[in-house]
């Protein structure tokens, strides 16, 4: 399936812009859960209503002397409402709930209460800026405040790998060249002097107009494109010395053995190897239940002592790994080392003296 694009503007770049296109560099292969009527089994939809005015949609009913019919609202009831219903009633459009009061009768009889959603014509957008007190701010008014970044990645400076601070990326792009609109060129002139230098660009822009936020964004080479991450701005960023702790000191017995742990794991570094096992069993569920095929339920493992003390631990974590070389072992290490039971360790290996000695009369 071809990529699509998600942004279309330009790179600036002193007096240089050219126009590029941004493409969504990972893809989210989770599974959504939905919350399903109980009876039929169809999608729950969320109503958009209004916090305020709910409680009096909910209230007890009112019913019209003179026609012996039951009102949809509650005593609170005001006149936008009662405008905004005989509007629905008149325009005959079930997807603006103009439901005739005999069927509210019916919903009525059976203790229900019709919610009329909202319209786009009745909300306006506000900002929070004191717990639960608004500030209206129309489309209109935020343009007076529109940047130019809205349009275009700004570059602003240059640096080196090492000064990227690894808390703050948070989305990922790619970012190719507009061919239709001839950006080929000085995309490529931008991309090789990245390659020659080594370094990765900072930049400023608006992916979202409508967010009325400006995101910085960092881009650097990848093959013949740009790798353009989403970044939090530094004052988001949480310190951390809130957590810190009075370290313990550490045997020099149990930092050996610890460090031995870390190399006995030391993988390839070739993360296609690593697939999420959870996403795997859901789908392998899923498909059990859409055959109408029965569940199996694992059985349980057999329970055996936890480690003794983060010494046994680490010396069991380590034999296991030895053993049974990388996979499941490695699952099994981290229980131990996390104090779950898990299988039984293998018996220890002979000292490292008499493995010596055995090693001589052999040779």
């Amino acid at each position: 399936m071809a990529m699509r694009s998600t942004w279309t503007g330009a790179i600036q770049m002193g007096v240089m812009t050219f126009p590029v296109k941004a493409y969504a560099a990972t893809e989210d292969k989770d599974i959504d859960r939905h919350n399903l009527h109980k009876e039929c089994k169809s999608r729950v939809s969320q109503i958009r209503v209004c916090q305020v005015c709910l409680p009096g949609l909910l209230g007890p009913q009112k019913c019209d002397p003179d026609t012996g019919k039951w009102s949809p609202f509650g005593p609170l009831l005001n006149e936008e409402m009662a405008i905004a219903y005989d509007k629905a009633q008149e325009s005959k459009n079930p997807l603006e709930a103009a439901i005739s009061l005999d069927v509210l009768d019916q919903l009525h009889a059976r203790g229900l209460t019709v919610v009329m959603p909202m319209s786009d014509d009745t909300m306006v957008k506000g900002y929070e800026l004191v717990k639960d007190q608004y500030i209206v701010v129309s489309d209109t008014e935020l343009e007076t405040i529109k940047l130019k970044t809205a349009k275009a990645v700004e570059i602003v400076e240059f640096v080196k790998s090492a000064d990227f601070d690894p808390r703050m990326p948070e989305k990922h792009y790619f970012v190719a060249p507009d061919k239709k609109a001839g950006g080929v060129k000085p995309f490529s002139i931008m991309l090789q002097a990245m390659i020659d230098t080594g370094l990765y660009a900072v930049g400023r822009v608006m992916m979202r107009s409508t967010t009325g936020k400006e995101t910085l964004v960092l881009l650097r080479p990848f093959g013949d494109v740009l790798l353009m991450h989403t970044l939090v701005w530094p004052d988001e960023l949480r310190d951390a010395s809130e957590l810190r702790y009075e370290r313990i000191p550490i045997g020099d017995r149990e930092r050996n053995l610890g460090k031995q742990l870390v190399e006995a794991m030391l993988g390839d570094g070739d993360f296609t190897k690593h697939h999420d096992r959870y996403h795997k069993g859901l789908v392998e569920l899923l498909l059990t239940k859409s055959e109408g095929r029965e569940i199996e339920v694992p059985e349980a493992e057999d329970e055996v002592p936890a480690p003794t003390s983060e010494l046994d631990a680490l010396m069991r974590s380590i034999e296991l790994v030895k053993s049974k070389g990388s996979g499941t072992v490695v699952e099994q290490a981290e229980a131990v080392m996390a104090g779950v039971a898990v299988a039984e360790a293998p018996a220890p290996a002979p000292a490292p003296k008499k493995a010596r000695k055995n090693g001589g009369k052999k040779a």
